[in-house]
């Protein structure tokens, strides 16, 4: 019981001196100490190494990436307006932009090349029967059928809103709760990539429903 007492009139008198202080020196709580950093994957989509640097306004210290060609690099960064630089190994600038952490998302991609992407949502189903196949998708004036996608145009930095990334496989199967018939995941694409799985689509012909829509496993 004596434990007790001491434990709570240290906290109250703890708190009683925090709240007295008016300087973010002397308050334990800073908001500082609990600064959110957010996921960036750099994109890097073209055939080269990328070197890129990232500077923080108001901060003189830069930092520096190296970027292989056709993949991706994580990093965290803070809420806060940066500019970057890319250049090539060669020393050709590609890049040389601002953009803003704004915490709208908790990961974003930053599209060195600011090249579309194509955002595709893949269904998984129990029954086939019950299942729709999806209209088609049209870019740059060209007509897919039973695809389902959405172009995101380019931008610099783009935040997440989707279940895999470009480096991420999309599953086999996926599980399905409850009655549900079908569930829909979506997979970003480089748009470049995108296309090139779609022509190869139509050269090799049909690909079987369980291959195009994935497979599932039902749990109730």
């Amino acid at each position: 019981m004596k434990n007790t007492i001491y434990l709570i009139t240290g906290v109250l008198l703890f708190a009683l001196a925090s709240c007295g202080s008016g300087s973010s020196e002397d308050n334990y709580f800073d908001g500082d100490l609990f600064e959110s950093s957010y996921l960036v994957h750099i994109d890097n989509a073209l055939d080269t190494t990328a070197i890129v640097s990232i500077t923080q306004e108001g901060n003189d210290s830069t930092m520096e990436y190296e970027v292989y060609g056709y993949s991706m690099y994580e990093i965290e960064l803070s809420e806060a307006k940066y500019h970057v630089t890319a250049t090539t190994v060669t020393d050709s600038v590609f890049l040389d932009e601002d953009f803003e952490i704004d915490g709208s998302s908790y990961t974003y991609n930053l599209n060195l090349t600011k090249e579309d992407y194509i955002l595709e949502r893949v269904t998984y189903v129990v029954n086939e029967n019950q299942f729709t196949v999806p209209h088609s998708f049209t870019y740059n004036g060209k007509t897919y059928d039973d695809i389902d996608a959405s172009v995101i145009e380019g931008e610099l930095l783009v935040p997440s809103n989707w279940d895999y990334n470009i480096e991420d496989e999309m599953p086999d199967e996926v599980t399905i709760y409850g009655e549900s018939n079908q569930t829909t995941k979506t997979k970003l694409y480089r748009s470049e990539t995108f296309l090139l799985y779609l022509e190869l689509f139509e050269l090799f012909g049909e690909m079987d429903l369980e291959d195009e829509y994935g497979d599932y496993d039902d749990e109730y």
